[in-house]
This record gives structure tokens, sequence and C-alpha cells, in this order.
């Protein structure tokens, strides 16, 4: 799964740049950017609060995206239910993961 997929998925909308390779998206807080390193190696994510500038390398883009969200404030889908699109979300991230 790409970038773009996974955004589409999760029903979000974004900046996409660079070929769809990297995306900003405005969280709660602040701006999180999610970038796809080459020969699909993998996500980073970051966002633009002082308190969360923390770098973070995840295998999926879904993983990426979430853990944005939940840095720039809020717990996206804190009630354990996944976002419209997303059935079977948990089962994605792993075979995406492989």
């Amino acid at each position: 799964m790409n970038l773009i997929d996974a955004l589409d998925r999760l029903g979000l909308h974004a900046e996409i740049l660079m070929n769809g390779r990297w995306a900003r998206i405005e969280g709660e807080r602040c701006p999180i950017y999610v970038v796809e390193m080459s020969r699909h190696r993998g996500f980073f994510t970051w966002c633009d609060d002082p308190d969360e500038r923390s770098v973070e390398y995840y295998l999926n883009p879904l993983d990426a995206i979430l853990s944005g969200l939940r840095r720039a404030g809020g717990e996206p889908w804190a009630d354990g239910s996944e976002p419209d699109g997303c059935d079977g979300y948990n089962d994605l991230a792993a075979q995406d993961s492989q």
C-alpha cells in the first residue's frame, strides 16, 4: 500500500508532494508530515509541534499516519472503531508490513 492509498482508506485530505511520496496533513495542533522512503523501505512521520518533533519510522503508511495524528492532538478512532472505508485496518497493516 502506498501513501495515497492509505490516505484514501482513512478518508483524510492531505497536501501531496513528490509524486505521492510526501504528504502534509493538518492535525489538531500542528501539521503532520509523512514521507515514503525510497524503494518501499518504510515511512517516516513527524509533526510541527515543539513538544512532539521526534521522527518515527513505520513499515506501513497506515501506522505512520495514525501515529502522526495522535501526536498532533487527539486519539483518532480512540473508541476502538475503525474509520469508514478502513474495515480490517489491523489486517491491512499486518499484510503491508510483510
